[in-house]
């Protein structure tokens, strides 16, 4: 039997930027497995553990990692769009590699990824971070890079029901405006003749509201060519025992 000792070449963070590299290339899965919320896509040879509304505990090689979906940076994108959420520290852990880079999702939508890898004695923590989900893993230095890898893979096959995630677990309150057409005074009667002659003609082409929510403009139409009451002026009675016939009154 032989036995020998050797030096660790590995380069973990080089070995990480090659395969998010490649997993950035290849076009993304077509989303299969379904959860209230939202669908993904796994490889064959990524096993699953448990899976709830928000989160998957997968396994790779028989190394576990967690997904969660991003629900924090889904609600702040739908309502604070100016407002960013904050990452994840690990303590007693220094920090080897972060990268950030684009990929595009199943729906050639442009999303952005995150990816941290922290060394604490011999375990490495994987942190990964996209628009709507979360990674993390906690492994031996040669299984990062095949984790990370996995990690983008799923996350380009994402498919997140946004209004489902909103509606579950915001609660912030959308208000909304509908424009809607009033007729003013349109049932009072008026001392003398009826309003609508004021407002609104024949043809309804009177005096309105604007569809389009401006304020009441005069149509033509809602001036008329005679007054809108006979106006009649006192005549002299004459002096002859049949009256005279006047004219139209004026």
């Amino acid at each position: 039997m032989l036995a020998g000792c050797s030096t660790d070449r590995i380069d973990v963070a080089s070995d990480v930027n090659r395969k998010l590299a490649e997993a950035v290339e290849i076009p993304a899965h077509q989303p299969i497995y379904n959860s209230t919320c939202y669908m993904y896509y796994k490889e064959p040879y990524v096993g699953r553990i448990t899976s709830d509304l928000t989160s998957n505990v997968f396994s790779l090689n028989g190394t576990q990692f967690v997904m969660n979906l991003n629900v924090p940076g889904i609600i702040n994108r739908a309502y604070y769009p100016g407002q960013t959420v904050g990452g994840m520290n690990v303590k007693g852990a220094s920090i080897i590699l972060e990268t950030a880079g684009k990929y595009e999702n199943y729906d050639g939508e442009q999303q952005t990824y995150v990816c941290r890898i922290y060394r604490s004695s011999s375990s490495y923590v994987t942190i990964m971070t996209t628009d709507h989900a979360e990674f993390f893993a906690v492994s031996k230095h040669y299984e990062v890079a095949p984790l990370a890898y996995e990690m983008l893979v799923i996350a380009k096959s994402l498919d997140v029901d946004t209004s489902e995630v909103l509606n579950r677990y915001s609660s912030h309150s959308v208000i909304s405006y509908q424009k809607k057409k009033l007729e003013l005074f349109q049932n009072i009667t008026p001392v003398n003749g009826v309003i609508d002659e004021l407002f609104v003609d024949s043809n309804s082409n009177g005096m309105k509201l604007g569809d389009n929510g401006d304020y009441m403009e005069a149509s033509p139409s809602a001036t008329p060519d005679e007054p809108l009451w006979p106006v009649y002026s006192e005549t002299e009675a004459p002096e002859t025992a049949e009256p005279e016939e006047t004219g139209k009154p004026n």
